[in-house]
């Protein structure tokens, strides 16, 4: 009996391609579903050799989807001591996973690191001891003029490269969608420090605000400065103390460096 691809080309180059009867052959319907699945008319489906199926087949397919699930299997297998990766998509591995090492996070404390058993969190210890801590900071060659935005979510300590070209008012925020007072809890304490180099002219900060609000801060030596200085950087440091809701009080400082 004559063969045919069902993909209807001579070298059965399709997708997924099998075999079928020759549209000239007589009709065996059993004949017929044994070349469509096994590829031949005369494989023994008592094999147990996976190697023998014939290709193409939709045996063959069959048993390359059987051989890529082992190959993953073994692929997400005792990744990094997890177990069975191809579970962490779901739920509640996670959570399982989680609950099952919350007993061990006080042997994952550190120094200064604290294990809190009450509210399930780690917390600093009071006695907590830095060595060398490193700090970010943001530079911008944008020059300073009118409002000058600090973001402490991206860094507190805001260092700009050019000249200003005017005066300007140094805002503290979050950052544009979060607000300084919702970081911080009523007796919490910030400094944020703001370079700013000026040529010729000397421009300076004539106002301070948090989140967009005035403030007036207290002044080292009790003066507010009343000018910048020419050809020199001026670094501005701010104390900022959270006394109650959306309320703070501001200790400052201007220095010149050149």
């Amino acid at each position: 009996m004559a063969e045919e691809n069902i993909d209807n080309t001579v070298g059965g180059t399709g997708l997924f391609n099998t075999k079928i009867p020759g549209l000239g052959d007589a009709a065996d319907i059993q004949a017929a579903l044994r070349l469509y699945h096994y590829g031949s008319y005369t494989y023994d489906g008592a094999n147990t050799n996976t190697s023998l199926i014939p290709n193409p087949s939709v045996a063959k397919h069959l048993q390359n989807l059987v051989d890529a699930d082992t190959a993953h299997a073994a692929d997400t297998t005792n990744i990094h001591g997890i177990a069975d990766t191809s579970l962490l998509a779901t739920t509640s591995y996670v959570q399982d996973a989680i609950a099952g090492v919350t007993g061990e996070f006080s042997t994952l404390a550190g120094d200064g690191i604290d294990w809190n058993a009450n509210d399930e969190r780690f917390d600093i210890s009071n006695s907590l001891l830095l060595v060398s801590p490193r700090e970010k900071i943001n530079i911008s060659t944008t020059p300073a003029d009118g409002v000058v935005n600090i973001d402490i979510i991206t860094a507190s300590v805001n260092v700009i490269t050019s000249n200003a070209t005017g005066n300007y008012t140094i805002n503290v925020r979050g950052d544009s969608t979060n607000t300084l007072n919702s970081l911080m809890s009523v007796g919490d304490s910030i400094t944020v420090v703001f370079e700013s180099p000026n040529g010729s002219t000397a421009y300076y900060a004539t106002g301070y605000t948090i989140d967009g609000n005035s403030v007036t801060p207290k002044w080292l030596g009790g003066t507010a400065p009343s000018t910048g200085n020419i050809n020199a950087t001026d670094l501005y440091m701010l104390q900022i103390r959270k006394t109650s809701n959306a309320t703070f009080t501001c200790l400052a400082s201007q220095s010149k460096f050149a």
